[in-house]
């Protein structure tokens, strides 16, 4: 089992029963939340995309991705996951949902559906590097109690992509640039 801390509640998910890509796909979903049309970012059908005009605050961040957006005015990008976590007895909907924008500090809104004896819902409005954070540490708490193999048999993950987890630690503690290789010449 290994918990994720949002707002000060404590959500438990057992490793044995998230059957299929649910872990994966949160750890997916989040990764493509603060790519802005990147074309390495993989993101199936659990994904939701929008072309949104972008505003004032946009155009100073625009900077940041200068050779993706050049002069444009729009952009289409992700902006809401939503996958199942199937857990026996009980079934968990997660809906992550971000503004329209493409700055990296943002409010993301958590939806949470527990289903079982009687339904459960939580909403959060929280920062999107908390989050982060918090999902790099839930993912570091079930690699501590059973290993990289352990979990992937436990979880009967496909190929969980590291990357993507240590690009998030990175983020969320600001030190991204750290994340990216830098070449001597």
């Amino acid at each position: 089992m290994f918990t994720i801390e949002i707002d000060g509640d404590k959500h438990a998910f057992y490793i044995s029963g998230a059957l299929g890509d649910s872990l994966g796909e949160m750890l997916s979903g989040t990764y493509c939340l603060m790519n802005i049309e990147d074309t390495n970012c993989y993101c199936p059908d659990f994904m939701e995309r929008q072309e949104f005009e972008m505003s004032g605050a946009d155009y100073e961040c625009r900077g940041n991705f200068e050779a993706v957006l050049a002069e444009r005015t729009t952009v289409d990008m992700f902006y809401k996951a939503t996958f199942g976590w199937g857990e026996e007895p009980r079934m968990i909907k997660w809906v992550l949902e971000k503004p329209l924008t493409i700055q990296d500090d943002f409010i993301l809104h958590i939806k949470i559906e527990v289903q079982d004896d009687r339904r459960k819902e939580y909403n959060y409005d929280i920062d999107f590097r908390e989050f982060c954070y918090a999902l790099a540490k839930a993912f570091t708490q079930a690699f501590k109690a059973y290993g990289i193999r352990g979990y992937y048999e436990a979880t009967w993950q496909h190929n969980l992509n590291i990357e993507k987890l240590i690009y998030l630690k990175a983020f969320a503690l600001n030190k991204l640039e750290e994340f990216f290789p830098k070449y001597s010449e």
